[in-house]
């Protein structure tokens, strides 16, 4: 995401500032090229999220300025469920200086439960304020599916295999392994992400995949 601001710095901006003025006015100019990006996995236990912000920025000086100190500072919040670590703040950076900046969160989970991811990123300048803000919340549950195992020669295929009033949420509706069989039964564990800007559920294989001998359930 990129935006720009412009800012005319006035004597009286900096004797507030930093005790001192200028003589004349200056232009400052600052173009940043800043991104949040998110992550998230899953065990047999827990839910681990992560989110992290990366870019710089480039600061252009117009006129005769007697600036302040100007430094950037990041911030994120990442929360799953009940646990959050709150706003995690980073760093004293130059405006110019390349960052690159992460926060982690787990949570043991109850699988019949559904949670809330809620992730956010600033960059905020100690002159000018904000000037880059994302974020965003998904819907997190835990889903189980199935798979009925065919051997087909060395490989082996698999076939969703929900049991009598149960529906898969995620999984293929077929695919096969170059690896033999190594039981009739494999269940699978996913997580179900629910973005709530695009309402459409994305499932990401959580492991560890379980073979069986007996059939597992859909959820």
């Amino acid at each position: 995401m990129k935006s720009k601001f412009s800012t005319l710095v006035s004597a009286a901006v900096l004797a507030v500032c930093a005790g001192a003025y200028a003589s004349a006015q200056c232009s400052v100019s600052y173009a940043p090229n800043f991104s949040l990006w998110e992550d998230l996995s899953a065990d047999s236990t827990n839910i681990y999220t992560s989110v992290g912000l990366d870019g710089s920025g480039t600061m252009t000086l117009n006129g005769q300025c007697d600036l302040p100190y100007i430094y950037h500072t990041a911030l994120l919040w990442n929360s799953v469920g009940s646990a959050s670590s709150g706003w995690a703040q980073f760093g004293q950076f130059c405006p110019d200086c390349y960052v690159s900046v992460e926060q982690d969160e787990e949570l043991a989970y109850d699988p019949t439960q559904t949670y809330t991811f809620a992730y956010d990123g600033e960059m905020d300048c100690n002159i000018g304020g904000t000037f880059f803000d994302d974020g965003g919340a998904a819907g997190i549950g835990l889903h189980r599916t199935t798979y009925r195992a065919y051997s087909a020669g060395s490989s082996c295929q698999f076939v969703p295999a929900c049991p009598a009033g149960t529906t898969a949420v995620c999984g293929a509706s077929s695919y096969s392994s170059p690896t033999p069989c190594q039981g009739p039964w494999l269940n699978v564990l996913y997580i179900g992400v629910t973005y709530k800007s695009g309402g459409k559920t994305q499932c990401y294989a959580a492991g560890p995949n379980i073979w069986s001998g007996t059939q597992g359930t859909c959820d």
